[in-house]
């Protein structure tokens, strides 16, 4: 499992339209954060055939870390020349990371990252959502690079949307725009770092731990989806307040309580308008009591994950600020005390999962 999400921890470094001069920088791994985002609004409530499609989405990003990102563009063009060479080439880093997943989880994972279905289509199009919100700006800025992109974009939407999912595609859009500055926001921002993650970033690893830990324990189908969507949306409400460090929300009494209280304010007044209507709660939820219940609690597993190992590359790089050596100890300690045991399995093999 640690090969794995290994793996996964590429994304984080992947830079999209790395041919490009951009303006705002995206990863794989936001990239699919949004995509996931999109595809969870284009369904409009929380359904039992939406955890599939979210799966694929997310599991789909591991052949590109072994391809490493290969443009839209040149995809196309080799495909044209020789068709049956990409497919080789694809299958063989499905081979790959088939090779580093767990035999009782080997054949889902297959099917979700080789099987096409109808459900394909809608992960297409929240795909798309999330790849114009990138374009847009870097659009603005250097048209000369992007031009050919936003064309590219522009033809799949007649591709793809029809009458009932192009009002859906426009919601999408909408709020994937409003939550952008995940993508701006700097993790550990008053401190240097060799990996300069973001609060996007980070949320996409945790989504991916999160899953991962809620299939090893074998949770129903349900409780799976719930796991993604609190993982999805958990730091949501730092797309208005900016990245408040925990120190700072407990530097007095009662200032911890004040925070809740203005992302309630601004997610209730900002996100909640724009959302369908059965998925209100559902958000409201996730963002604001992500670590509630046994789901929950896998979900703060997850993100004290995440943030235990950005300490980790950041130490064994050798950077060696005191406030991760501190932070990494403190986190540790609350990780050891929720009791997952599939947490304190990967924690004990942060070696391998760095890279190490």
């Amino acid at each position: 499992m640690t090969e794995l999400l290994a793996l996964a921890f590429k994304a984080l470094s992947m830079k999209r339209w790395n041919n490009k001069p951009v303006l705002e920088v995206a990863t794989e791994a936001s990239n699919v954060l949004f995509s996931l985002i999109a595809r969870l609004l284009l369904a409009e409530h929380l359904g039992e055939g939406l955890l599939t499609p979210l799966e694929s989405i997310l599991l789909k990003v591991l052949p590109k870390c072994v391809l490493s990102d290969i443009s839209f563009d040149t995809k196309e063009l080799i495909f044209k020349e020789a068709p049956h060479k990409w497919k080789e080439v694809y299958g063989s880093a499905v081979e790959e990371v088939l090779n580093l997943t767990p035999p009782t989880l080997r054949e889902r994972i297959k099917a979700l990252m080789t099987e096409e279905s109808d459900a394909d289509k809608l992960n297409a199009v929240a795909s798309l959502a999330a790849a114009e919100v990138e374009a847009h700006t870097n659009h603005q800025f250097f048209p000369d690079f992007y031009s050919e992109a936003k064309q590219s974009i522009e033809q799949m939407k007649r591709q793809l949307l029809d009458s009932q999912t192009r009002g859906l595609y426009n919601i999408a859009v909408e709020v994937l725009t409003l939550l952008r500055p995940m993508v701006y926001a700097q993790r550990w921002n008053m401190h240097y770092r060799h990996l300069k993650t973001t609060v996007a970033d980070h949320s996409f690893f945790v989504v991916f731990m999160a899953y991962l830990m809620a299939r090893w324990q074998g949770l129903e189908e349900s409780d799976v989806l719930d796991v993604f969507v609190r993982a999805m949306f958990h730091d949501v409400p730092e797309a208005f307040t900016g990245d408040i460090i925990s120190p700072t929300k407990r530097r007095v009494e009662g200032f911890e309580k004040i925070v809740e209280k203005v992302e309630l304010k601004v997610v209730s007044e900002r996100l909640l308008p724009l959302l369908p209507e059965p998925l209100k709660c559902v958000v409201m939820e996730a963002a604001l009591k992500p670590f509630e219940g046994k789901t929950g609690r896998i979900v703060r597993a997850a993100d004290l994950l995440g943030s235990i190992v950005e300490c980790e590359f950041e130490l064994e790089t050798g950077n060696t600020q005191k406030v991760f050596i501190i932070s990494k100890e403190q986190m540790v300690r609350e990780l050891e005390s929720l009791d997952v045991e599939e947490a304190s399995i990967i924690l004990s093999d942060l070696d391998e999962l760095i890279g190490r």
